[in-house]
């Protein structure tokens, strides 16, 4: 069965984690083109690596929500794929994977934004802003500049 998943801000979630609420758009998407109702199963993820099963409990113009009924573990973290990307300026912003790269190959692109590195990451024109390396990830420069607040290389972690 395919999982029905909706995206819902961390502060979208009441504060004893019961019930979600989602935006308009993503209401759009479940009342409209899922044509899904109350009592109907979703998921619903938070984006900080957190993925819930729910009932849908209301639904109006804007908003639905939805009741939880237990966490799950996520779907998919992260893609499988790897990115490469031929040229331009790439701003990836803070809820992609949560500010994450596992693996970017940019060898004609400039990075720009604040990113940790877990896994692969080779630069071919420059980085702005900050980028910090987890152990056992690795960073290729080759070319550009990398300016902003630094580069941090934690141990284990390689930069050439």
């Amino acid at each position: 069965m395919t999982r029905r998943r909706f995206y819902a801000t961390p502060d979208s979630f009441n504060a004893d984690k019961s019930s979600a609420t989602l935006n308009a758009d993503e209401t759009r998407h479940l009342r409209d083109v899922l044509r899904l109702t109350i009592g109907d199963e979703v998921y619903v993820f938070d984006g900080e690596g957190r993925e819930f099963r729910c009932a849908i409990a209301e639904v109006d113009r804007t908003s639905a929500r939805l009741r939880i009924i237990e966490e799950v573990t996520a779907a998919s973290p992260e893609s499988a794929l790897n990115l490469t990307l031929a040229g331009g300026t790439v701003t990836l912003g803070p809820s992609f994977q949560g500010g994450t790269i596992t693996n970017l190959n940019s060898p004609g692109s400039a990075l720009s934004g604040n990113y940790t590195v877990t896994g692969t990451l080779n630069l071919g024109n420059g980085l702005s802003g900050s980028l910090h390396e987890l152990p056992g990830a690795t960073v290729s420069w080759t070319g550009g500049n990398i300016s902003g607040s630094g580069v941090v290389v934690d141990g284990g972690a390689t930069m050439h």
